[in-house]
C-alpha cells in the first residue's frame, strides 16, 4: 500500500466536484507514472496534456474504425544462405494533418486506453491476408513466415485465440505461416494463462518468438517451459559489435543459450554489414535491420527483399 500526494489546481471560475475528482485522478497516474513519494499538483500545464491526450486518444479511435493504418513490412533473412525466412509486420498510422506516425508514439496510448485489442485484431487480419498473398505480390517470400507483434492485453483477451484461428481461416493461411512476437517482460507477467494460451496456438501450427530477448529477466528454468521455439535477440545486444570478437560477448552468450534449448535466433536491428558477418560467425541463424533492408509497404516488399539477399551476398563468408 502506497501514498502519492496530490493536489489540484482549480480555475479562478470553479470546477465541480466531478471534474475535481477526475482531475485529481489524472495527478495521481501522472505521480505513480514518475515514481514512489512524489508530490504532483495538477496545474494548467497538466491539464493541457490530459486534454492533448483526449484529442489523440479520440483520433486513435478514429483512426482503427476508417482505417488510416498500414503495415510495413521488414524482411527477415537466412545469414547463411540469403533465403528469406519472412517478414515482419510493423505498423504505421497515417494521421491526417500529421502525416505518417511510427508506433512508437501511439502504440502506449493504444495499450493504456484498450484500444490495442481492437488495432491489433486488424493488424493480424491484414498480415494474414497480405501473407497469403505474397506468391504474387512478393514471390521470394511466397510460403515463409509472416511474423506480428502482440500486447499483453491482446493475448490475455477472451477472443484471442478465436481471433488468431478466424484471421488464419478467412485469409486461407497455413498456420505454420503466422510468427506471434510476444515480449519477455509479457510472458514473465502472465505467466499460467498466457503460457495455455500459447501452448494451444502452437499445437495448431502457429509459431512463437520471444521478442526482445534479454531485456527482461527470464530464468533458464522458466525458458524451457515456455512455448516458444525463436529467440529474438534485443538491439540492443546487436548495437555494440564492431566486428568479430569486438563487442559480442552478450551476444555470444544468447545464442548459446538459444542453441542450448534448440531454438532458432533473429538478430533485431542489424545496422551494418560488420555486425551482420559477426552474428552470422557466432552462429545467429536469422537477421533483420536496416543493414538489409528497411521495413517498407507491401508494394516495395519484393524489391526490399532484392537488396536484402544482394546484403548477405555481397558480404564476406570468411
Amino acid at each position: 500500500l502506497g501514498v502519492s500526494p496530490i493536489s489540484v489546481e482549480a480555475a479562478s471560475t470553479g470546477h465541480d466536484p466531478a471534474s475535481v475528482l477526475r482531475e485529481a485522478n489524472q495527478a495521481l497516474h501522472q505521480a505513480k507514472r514518475r515514481g514512489k513519494g512524489r508530490v504532483e499538483i495538477f496545474d494548467s500545464a497538466l491539464r493541457n496534456d490530459a486534454a492533448q491526450r483526449l484529442r489523440d486518444e479520440t483520433d486513435l479511435e478514429q483512426a482503427i474504425s476508417t482505417g488510416q493504418f498500414a503495415l510495413h513490412y521488414q524482411p527477415i533473412i537466412d545469414l547463411n544462405t540469403a533465403e528469406l525466412t519472412g517478414a515482419e509486420a510493423l505498423v504505421r498510422w497515417h494521421r491526417p494533418n500529421h502525416g505518417m506516425i511510427l508506433p512508437t508514439h501511439f502504440i502506449p496510448l493504444a495499450e493504456e486506453s484498450g484500444l490495442i485489442v481492437d488495432l491489433g485484431r486488424w493488424l493480424l487480419r491484414r498480415a494474414c491476408t497480405d501473407a497469403a498473398q505474397w506468391s504474387r505480390t512478393a514471390p521470394a517470400l511466397a510460403d515463409s513466415t509472416v511474423s506480428v507483434n502482440v500486447s499483453a492485453r491482446q493475448l490475455i483477451h477472451p477472443r484471442f485465440t478465436h481471433d488468431v484461428r478466424a484471421a488464419l481461416l478467412d485469409a486461407d493461411l497455413p498456420a505454420h505461416r503466422l510468427s506471434l512476437e510476444v515480449t519477455e517482460s509479457i510472458l514473465i507477467e502472465e505467466t499460467d494463462p498466457t503460457v495455455a494460451i500459447l501452448t494451444a496456438l502452437r499445437a495448431d501450427g502457429v509459431r512463437i518468438a520471444l521478442d526482445d530477448f534479454g531485456t527482461g529477466y527470464s530464468s533458464l528454468s522458466y525458458l524451457q517451459r515456455l512455448p516458444v521455439d525463436t529467440l529474438k535477440i534485443d538491439k540492443s545486444f546487436i548495437a555494440p559489435i564492431r566486428g568479430p570478437a569486438e563487442g559480442t560477448a552478450l551476444s555470444e552468450v544468447v545464442l548459446k543459450l538459444a542453441q542450448a534449448l534448440d531454438l532458432r535466433t533473429v538478430a533485431e536491428g542489424v545496422e551494418t554489414t560488420a555486425q551482420a558477418t559477426a552474428l552470422r560467425q557466432m552462429g545467429c541463424e536469422w537477421a533483420q535491420g536496416f543493414a538489409l533492408a528497411p521495413p517498407v509497404p507491401l508494394a516495395e516488399l519484393e524489391a526490399a527483399c532484392e537488396t536484402a539477399t544482394r546484403a548477405v551476398l555481397s558480404r564476406p563468408q570468411r
